[in-house]
């Protein structure tokens, strides 16, 4: 479904209102790389904030 998206832009042509939106395939590529920045800053968050193993042995 996303390739059939970009693949419109050939035909339809995209108005950006700053520039490099407009560019081919920008959704596609900005969507991809907020995915991966999201899940490398979820696991820094993980890292940071781990108990350690023994945290609940009394």
């Amino acid at each position: 479904m996303l390739l059939l998206i970009v693949l419109l832009q050939l035909l339809i042509p995209v108005k950006g209102y700053f520039g490099i939106d407009s560019w081919f395939g920008f959704g596609a590529l900005f969507g991809f790389l907020s995915c991966v920045l999201m899940v490398i800053v979820a696991k820094l968050l993980g890292a940071i904030l781990k108990r350690p193993d023994d945290y609940y042995d009394v």
